[in-house]
Protein backbone atom coordinates (compact mmCIF):
# COMPACT_ATOMS: atom_id res chain seq x y z
CA UNK A 1 0.00 0.00 0.00
CA UNK A 2 1.55 3.35 -0.74
CA UNK A 3 1.87 5.77 2.36
CA UNK A 4 -0.65 8.46 3.05
CA UNK A 5 0.74 11.82 1.55
CA UNK A 6 3.25 13.63 3.72
CA UNK A 7 6.03 16.50 4.63
CA UNK A 8 9.15 15.21 3.96
CA UNK A 9 10.10 15.92 7.38
CA UNK A 10 8.06 14.93 10.30
CA UNK A 11 6.22 18.02 12.09
CA UNK A 12 8.14 18.81 15.41
CA UNK A 13 6.09 21.15 17.97
CA UNK A 14 6.81 23.27 20.81
CA UNK A 15 6.39 21.38 24.21
CA UNK A 16 2.72 22.33 24.78
CA UNK A 17 0.31 21.50 27.90
CA UNK A 18 -2.25 18.50 26.65
CA UNK A 19 -5.08 20.10 28.94
CA UNK A 20 -5.01 22.37 26.50
CA UNK A 21 -3.98 20.83 23.39
CA UNK A 22 -4.56 17.33 23.37
CA UNK A 23 -7.39 15.76 21.35
CA UNK A 24 -9.03 12.35 21.11
CA UNK A 25 -10.18 11.79 16.81
CA UNK A 26 -12.47 8.88 18.60
CA UNK A 27 -15.44 8.25 20.25
CA UNK A 28 -14.28 4.76 21.51
CA UNK A 29 -14.84 4.69 25.89
CA UNK A 30 -11.89 1.85 25.62
CA UNK A 31 -9.62 4.71 24.26
CA UNK A 32 -10.89 7.36 26.27
CA UNK A 33 -10.43 4.95 29.62
CA UNK A 34 -6.62 4.17 28.48
CA UNK A 35 -6.02 7.56 28.01
CA UNK A 36 -7.17 8.72 31.50
CA UNK A 37 -5.73 5.69 33.12
CA UNK A 38 -2.39 7.25 32.10
CA UNK A 39 -2.99 10.59 33.18
CA UNK A 40 -3.39 12.02 29.87
CA UNK A 41 -5.95 14.99 30.03
CA UNK A 42 -7.54 15.31 26.51
CA UNK A 43 -10.70 16.47 24.63
CA UNK A 44 -13.18 14.55 22.54
CA UNK A 45 -13.69 15.38 18.64
CA UNK A 46 -14.99 12.32 16.95
CA UNK A 47 -13.86 11.88 13.10
CA UNK A 48 -16.54 11.06 10.71
CA UNK A 49 -15.06 9.26 7.91
CA UNK A 50 -16.52 5.90 5.59
CA UNK A 51 -14.27 3.19 6.94
CA UNK A 52 -15.99 0.28 4.81
CA UNK A 53 -15.14 2.41 1.89
CA UNK A 54 -12.13 2.81 2.90
CA UNK A 55 -11.86 -1.25 3.96
CA UNK A 56 -13.10 -2.00 0.72
CA UNK A 57 -10.97 0.38 -1.29
CA UNK A 58 -8.15 -1.34 0.24
CA UNK A 59 -8.99 -5.26 -0.20
CA UNK A 60 -9.72 -4.16 -3.92
CA UNK A 61 -6.17 -2.83 -4.05
CA UNK A 62 -4.39 -5.67 -2.28
CA UNK A 63 -3.74 -3.68 0.74
CA UNK A 64 -2.82 -5.48 4.30
CA UNK A 65 -4.39 -5.20 7.39
CA UNK A 66 -1.50 -3.39 9.19
CA UNK A 67 -1.70 -0.41 6.22
CA UNK A 68 -5.19 -0.39 6.21
CA UNK A 69 -5.44 -0.05 9.85
CA UNK A 70 -2.93 2.98 9.53
CA UNK A 71 -4.43 4.43 6.83
CA UNK A 72 -7.74 4.65 8.63
CA UNK A 73 -6.54 6.17 11.78
CA UNK A 74 -4.33 8.21 9.54
CA UNK A 75 -7.64 9.60 8.02
CA UNK A 76 -9.50 9.87 11.31
CA UNK A 77 -6.30 12.60 12.76
CA UNK A 78 -6.04 14.16 9.62
CA UNK A 79 -9.84 15.12 9.50
CA UNK A 80 -9.77 16.27 12.73
CA UNK A 81 -6.82 18.24 12.70
CA UNK A 82 -7.99 20.17 9.98
CA UNK A 83 -11.02 20.98 11.23
CA UNK A 84 -9.89 21.68 14.87
CA UNK A 85 -6.67 24.25 13.33
CA UNK A 86 -9.89 26.13 11.64
CA UNK A 87 -12.20 26.27 14.88
CA UNK A 88 -9.97 26.35 17.78
CA UNK A 89 -6.22 27.24 16.50
CA UNK A 90 -4.83 26.84 19.93
CA UNK A 91 -5.33 23.28 20.09
CA UNK A 92 -2.70 21.61 18.22
CA UNK A 93 -2.00 17.91 18.67
CA UNK A 94 -4.59 15.15 17.66
CA UNK A 95 -4.61 11.61 18.15
CA UNK A 96 -6.07 9.65 15.64
CA UNK A 97 -6.72 6.00 15.96
CA UNK A 98 -8.09 2.79 14.72
CA UNK A 99 -8.45 -1.05 15.02
CA UNK A 100 -8.87 -4.39 12.73
CA UNK A 101 -9.51 -7.63 13.35
CA UNK A 102 -7.85 -10.06 10.88
CA UNK A 103 -8.69 -14.50 10.79
CA UNK A 104 -7.35 -16.76 8.36
CA UNK A 105 -7.40 -13.57 6.12
CA UNK A 106 -10.69 -12.38 6.81
CA UNK A 107 -11.53 -8.77 7.97
CA UNK A 108 -13.90 -8.22 10.65
CA UNK A 109 -16.19 -5.14 11.57
CA UNK A 110 -17.77 -3.93 14.48
CA UNK A 111 -21.17 -6.32 14.77
CA UNK A 112 -22.99 -3.48 15.19
CA UNK A 113 -25.72 -6.06 17.37
CA UNK A 114 -25.91 -8.63 19.21
CA UNK A 115 -27.05 -10.92 17.05
CA UNK A 116 -23.98 -10.30 14.63
CA UNK A 117 -21.84 -10.15 17.98
CA UNK A 118 -22.91 -13.50 18.82
CA UNK A 119 -22.51 -14.76 15.55
CA UNK A 120 -18.73 -12.99 15.49
CA UNK A 121 -17.95 -15.46 18.57
CA UNK A 122 -19.50 -18.42 16.61
CA UNK A 123 -16.16 -17.77 14.10
CA UNK A 124 -13.93 -16.90 16.27
CA UNK A 125 -14.21 -19.67 18.46
CA UNK A 126 -12.15 -22.16 19.14
CA UNK A 127 -9.26 -20.16 16.79
CA UNK A 128 -6.66 -17.29 16.94
CA UNK A 129 -6.89 -14.60 15.21
CA UNK A 130 -4.87 -10.98 15.38
CA UNK A 131 -6.00 -7.44 16.42
CA UNK A 132 -4.25 -4.77 15.15
CA UNK A 133 -4.30 -1.20 16.49
CA UNK A 134 -2.89 1.59 14.92
CA UNK A 135 -2.05 5.40 15.94
CA UNK A 136 -1.87 8.30 14.07
CA UNK A 137 -0.48 11.68 15.87
CA UNK A 138 -0.83 14.91 13.98
CA UNK A 139 0.44 18.37 15.29
CA UNK A 140 -0.36 21.66 13.50
CA UNK A 141 -2.31 19.80 10.88
CA UNK A 142 0.98 18.09 9.64
CA UNK A 143 1.76 14.15 10.48
CA UNK A 144 3.95 13.46 13.53
CA UNK A 145 3.74 10.09 13.54
CA UNK A 146 1.59 6.48 12.57
CA UNK A 147 2.26 3.45 13.58
CA UNK A 148 0.65 -0.11 14.43
CA UNK A 149 1.02 -2.84 16.79
CA UNK A 150 -0.58 -5.88 16.83
CA UNK A 151 -1.89 -8.82 19.11
CA UNK A 152 -2.50 -12.37 18.98
CA UNK A 153 -5.69 -14.12 20.99
CA UNK A 154 -6.45 -18.15 21.01
CA UNK A 155 -10.16 -17.89 21.97
CA UNK A 156 -10.71 -21.58 23.28
CA UNK A 157 -14.30 -23.42 22.34
CA UNK A 158 -16.98 -22.19 23.19
CA UNK A 159 -20.84 -23.81 23.46
CA UNK A 160 -23.80 -22.06 22.26
CA UNK A 161 -24.52 -21.32 26.22
CA UNK A 162 -21.32 -19.74 26.72
CA UNK A 163 -22.22 -17.36 23.72
CA UNK A 164 -25.01 -16.89 24.54
CA UNK A 165 -24.24 -15.88 28.30
CA UNK A 166 -21.42 -13.83 27.16
CA UNK A 167 -23.31 -11.31 25.21
CA UNK A 168 -25.96 -11.02 28.03
CA UNK A 169 -22.93 -9.95 30.60
CA UNK A 170 -21.82 -7.39 27.92
CA UNK A 171 -24.30 -6.42 26.40
CA UNK A 172 -24.61 -3.57 23.47
CA UNK A 173 -21.42 -2.66 24.93
CA UNK A 174 -20.08 -5.28 22.27
CA UNK A 175 -21.50 -3.62 19.23
CA UNK A 176 -19.08 -1.71 19.32
CA UNK A 177 -16.22 -3.75 19.71
CA UNK A 178 -14.20 -5.02 16.36
CA UNK A 179 -14.06 -8.96 18.19
CA UNK A 180 -17.20 -8.81 20.05
CA UNK A 181 -15.61 -9.11 23.32
CA UNK A 182 -13.95 -6.56 26.20
CA UNK A 183 -10.64 -8.12 27.25
CA UNK A 184 -11.29 -5.43 29.91
CA UNK A 185 -13.87 -7.25 31.27
CA UNK A 186 -15.70 -10.82 31.02
CA UNK A 187 -14.33 -11.07 27.28
CA UNK A 188 -10.46 -11.90 29.10
CA UNK A 189 -12.35 -15.57 30.58
CA UNK A 190 -12.75 -16.54 26.68
CA UNK A 191 -8.94 -17.10 25.88
CA UNK A 192 -6.63 -19.61 26.14
CA UNK A 193 -4.01 -17.35 25.08
CA UNK A 194 -2.81 -13.89 25.18
CA UNK A 195 0.27 -12.42 23.03
CA UNK A 196 0.45 -8.80 23.14
CA UNK A 197 -0.25 -5.70 25.06
CA UNK A 198 -3.54 -5.21 26.60
CA UNK A 199 -3.82 -1.70 25.30
CA UNK A 200 -3.33 -2.64 22.09
CA UNK A 201 -6.32 -5.32 22.35
CA UNK A 202 -8.59 -2.31 23.99
CA UNK A 203 -8.08 -0.51 20.47
CA UNK A 204 -4.89 2.06 21.01
CA UNK A 205 -1.07 1.27 21.16
CA UNK A 206 -0.54 3.50 24.68
CA UNK A 207 2.95 2.75 25.22
CA UNK A 208 3.92 3.44 21.89
CA UNK A 209 1.81 6.71 21.81
CA UNK A 210 3.10 7.87 24.98
CA UNK A 211 6.26 7.33 23.57
CA UNK A 212 6.18 9.50 20.95
CA UNK A 213 4.45 12.10 23.01
CA UNK A 214 7.59 12.22 25.51
CA UNK A 215 10.11 12.34 22.38
CA UNK A 216 8.10 15.60 21.68
CA UNK A 217 8.11 17.04 25.40
CA UNK A 218 4.41 16.34 25.45
CA UNK A 219 3.07 17.26 28.65
CA UNK A 220 0.47 15.16 29.58
CA UNK A 221 -1.22 16.56 32.42
CA UNK A 222 -3.20 14.70 35.27
CA UNK A 223 -5.45 17.96 36.72
CA UNK A 224 -8.40 18.54 34.70
CA UNK A 225 -11.23 16.56 33.25
CA UNK A 226 -11.88 15.15 29.60
CA UNK A 227 -14.22 17.67 27.51
CA UNK A 228 -16.05 17.44 24.65
CA UNK A 229 -15.14 20.14 21.70
CA UNK A 230 -18.23 21.67 21.07
CA UNK A 231 -19.90 20.92 17.28
CA UNK A 232 -17.86 16.90 17.79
Amino acid sequence: MSRPERAENPARCESLPATDHLILASASPARAALLTGAGVVFTVAPASIDEAAVRHAAVRRGHDVACTAKRLAWLKARQVARRTALHHPSRRWVIGADQMLELDGAWFDKPGSLDAAAAQLRRLQGRTHRLWSAFSLWCDGREVATDVETASLSMRPLTEADIARSVAAEGEALCGCVGAYRIESDGAALFTRVEGRQSVIMGLPLEMLLARLAGHDVEIGHRNPISTLPGA
